[in-house]
């Protein structure tokens, strides 16, 4: 349940919301001179807050509405490499359209474990 705070004319300025609660984490240390792995366990309590100010969310809204829009209008290639890359975007050759090729990014797989109660 969110708590709202608000100004003298009622707006709200901002929301929060708190949860404490035991939170249990776990990592794997080696040891350098045994060479030795060993896991390490604890137990901690921790307060979680988080916060919502309605001010924020629009001009985050605004800010990736605005990057969508001119996203939307580069349709080619050419466009986005005279933008973004300026004259380093010429070819040794001296011609003014740049060779772009698409490519694939493949992100290592990892995993990350987070527990939260709130």
């Amino acid at each position: 349940m969110f708590t709202d705070y608000t100004d003298k004319d009622g707006h709200i300025l901002f929301r929060l919301k708190s949860c404490v609660d035991t939170f249990d984490y776990c990592f794997t240390e080696t040891d350098p001179k045994r060479s030795r792995e060993t896991t390490v366990s604890f137990s901690v309590k921790e307060k979680c807050i988080v916060s919502y100010n309605p001010d924020l969310a629009k001009k985050q809204r605004t800010e990736i509405r605005r990057m969508a829009d001119k996203a939307a209008k580069y349709t080619i290639y050419k466009k986005i490499a005279k933008e973004e890359l300026g004259d380093s975007s010429k070819n040794p050759s001296g011609s003014q359209s740049p060779t772009l090729m698409p490519c694939t990014l493949q992100r290592p797989k990892s995993t990350i474990f987070l527990k939260t109660a709130c």
